[in-house]
């Protein structure tokens, strides 16, 4: 073994695991079924009249939705599936029309009342669902200490592809193609047996058979991968002579989950899912009817045309669009027919609303709620009205939290933005549209320098806000031209991401949190001997803010603290919130049910604590009618701070 390879060898290794079996990291969500019993449950809301919509397409029209997790995009295209699938016997004949399951599943929902406009589409098609919720090879680099070794030789071979790495990623995709052609069993069972199945009057071609086999035995090598949902469109066509439906499901899950765990195979795979859905959709389509394409972010006008060739593919952009908008989400209207299913009340009606409620539609501007938000909590309430999960149900699934706490190392102006939006929840910035798409190449620049800020390189927080809005993490209304943290839910999740980053910065956040909450809650005369304290970490706080006002940041962070402390404790209402009237100082306005106080906050730069409290108003006032919290913070040019915290009660 050469010297080259044995540092190879010992500098570092490389290794793939796989951390489920290869079937197991196929998440095929086309288990749940759009049935009759799902129709009946208790939290179902009937968006069927979206069927009305997506069946006046010509032929030949693909979509793109961008939509974030969480807003019912699976159970839409399962949806679809259920009302166009054929649904055939061991013999793939289509069974009548009135005898077919999913026509009795909606006879009792909306589109029921039009199914004579759509009876040649209801389980008229055959349907290709393809789930690209897969979990790719990750990569863990061990360090270990080198061997001492005299020169390197530059011409061995030191390639990381192993054999055994290739079989495993072949075998996944194996899997992946199985994943959406097994449930047609039966056709090659026709095709490989078909002296048991003479009452077959079709004729199936050899390729045919030869490719079903490899589909079945999970044979494809990696060549025939790309043209393998092209080769089903083909057959099906050929079998059923009518054109496919082709519905895809989290197209973008596997580049936006290598974002955060670095996969060797994640731009492979999305090539090759690329040039399959080319191959389908541009080369096939003669034998495609319709396509609708799901997942998290917008696309690229390359990635587009890597998909459907010459042929358009139709975007539709979460909360902006006019055909698709108030499908993926609750309205009021939905939310109040599952308060009613569980025999709520007003009041309850108005903490969910007040909780949950918060995206905004482009059109119209009609207000949203996540489905998956509403439907975990009357999953957990049931029809117990003494149980009220009043909680965060916002689902992380896709990693954002850990994507935000990485964006907040690598751009301060991503981290100022968000302490002001969890200040005052809402902040003026460009349009969205006006964003670069949040393409995975992007974040592989961040990713190569490990998520640390570089002064040299431009701040890539638009990239990052982008990243936000597709997740649903942001919301932004074009009429005032502002975002915002969309719902309570999103901002206490955000909070919490918060508390997690300062953590990891070694910022001990609740030393910040606890003189404020005591200050807000009750006031202790033992207050002065948490300032040295407080100071110290208000000191090594500072350190974080890079290349960002100082002052604006501190105000952002204690404004936050307030905040947060209001939402946490039931007694604490926000009544009145004024903004920041001059450089340097905010306030906010709360209420308890025992008394009434008002906080200002006066950060000034090279003045004294005192000095910067004379810009709060009342400060110099003898008498007070109510309890008034003042704390004067003075920063210097040397980041360290001066603190002040001043109670004057009513007299």
């Amino acid at each position: 073994m050469g010297a080259s390879s044995l540092v190879f060898l010992f500098s570092f290794s490389l290794i793939i695991s796989i951390h489920k079996s290869s079937a197991q990291s196929i998440h095929n969500k086309s288990e749940i079924s759009f049935d009759k019993d799902f129709v009946e449950q208790a939290y179902f809301i009937d968006k069927t009249d979206l069927l009305l919509s997506f069946f006046k397409n010509p032929n030949n029209t693909y979509d793109y939705i961008s939509c974030p997790s969480g807003f019912a995009k699976t159970t839409t295209l399962l949806m679809i599936k259920a009302f166009a699938q054929f649904d055939v016997d061991d013999l793939g004949r289509p069974k009548q029309r009135m005898r077919c399951k999913s026509y009795q599943s909606f006879k009792s929902t909306r589109v029921d009342q039009s199914l004579n406009s759509v009876k040649d589409d209801i389980c008229q098609h055959p349907v290709i669902f393809v789930n690209l919720r897969i979990e790719l090879p990750q990569i863990e680099k061990i360090e270990n200490e080198l061997p001492e070794v005299e020169e390197i030789e530059n011409d061995a071979d030191t390639t990381t592809n192993t054999t055994s790495e290739v079989d495993d990623y072949l075998v996944l995709l194996n899997e992946f193609v199985y994943s959406f052609i097994g449930e047609f069993a039966w056709l090659k069972k026709l095709a490989v047996e078909p002296a048991e199945n003479a009452k077959v009057k079709h004729s199936f071609e050899q390729w045919e058979v030869d490719f079903l086999k490899k589909v079945f035995d999970k044979q494809l090598t990696e060549q025939e991968i790309p043209t393998s949902l092209h080769s089903m469109i083909k057959i099906l066509y050929k079998f059923f002579k009518k054109r496919v439906i082709i519905l895809v499901d989290d197209y973008d899950y596997v580049t936006n989950n290598a974002i955060l765990v670095p996969s060797p195979k994640a731009d492979q795979f999305q090539q090759t899912v690329d040039k399959m859905l080319q191959e389908a959709l541009d080369t096939a389509r003669d034998m495609v009817s319709y396509a609708i394409i799901v997942g998290i972010s917008r696309l690229p006008l390359q990635q587009k045309q890597n998909i459907t060739g010459d042929l358009p593919l139709n975007e539709y952009v979460f909360l902006s669009d006019d055909k698709y908008g108030e499908y993926f989400g609750y309205l009021i209207n939905d939310v109040r027919h599952l308060s009613i299913k569980h025999k709520c009340d007003k009041s309850e009606l108005q903490q969910i609303q007040d909780l949950y409620e918060g995206y905004e539609t482009k059109i119209e501007h009609r207000k949203l709620f996540n489905p998956h938000s509403l439907t975990s909590y009357f999953k957990e309430r049931g029809f117990n009205a003494k149980i009220r999960p009043l909680k965060v149900h916002w689902n992380w699934g896709n990693g954002e939290q850990d994507f935000v706490v990485k964006f907040l190392k690598v751009s301060p102006q991503f981290l100022l933005i968000l302490l002001q939006l969890t200040a005052y929840n809402s902040i003026s910035y460009q349009s969205v549209e006006d964003y670069p798409e949040s393409s995975y190449s992007n974040f592989v620049k961040m990713q190569k320098r490990d998520y640390e800020y570089v002064s040299d390189e431009p701040d890539p927080v638009n990239y990052l806000m982008t990243f936000c809005f597709e997740h649903g993490l942001l919301s932004y209304t074009d009429y005032d031209e502002e975002y915002t943290l969309p719902s309570a839910e999103i901002h206490q999740q955000m909070s919490k991401t918060l508390r997690t980053f300062f953590k990891q910065r070694g910022v001990d956040f609740e030393a910040l949190a606890e003189p404020l909450r005591d200050l807000l809650v009750t006031y202790s005369s033992d207050m002065h001997k948490v300032i040295p304290k407080f100071k110290q970490v208000l000191d090594s706080t500072l350190n974080i803010f890079t290349n960002v006002d100082s002052s604006t940041s501190i105000e952002y962070l204690l404004q936050s603290i307030i905040r947060q402390t209001v939402s946490e404790n039931n007694d604490l209402v926000v009544t009145e919130d004024k903004k920041t009237s001059r450089k340097g100082r905010c306030e906010v306005i709360y209420s308890t049910t025992f008394d009434k106080a008002i906080v200002h906050i006066a950060i000034a730069n090279g003045k004294t604590p005192t000095e910067a409290l004379k810009q709060a108003p009342g400060y110099g006032r003898k008498k007070h009618s109510t309890k008034s919290v003042y704390i004067g913070i003075n920063i210097n040019p040397q980041k360290q701070t001066e603190i002040v915290f001043e109670v004057k009660m009513p007299k």
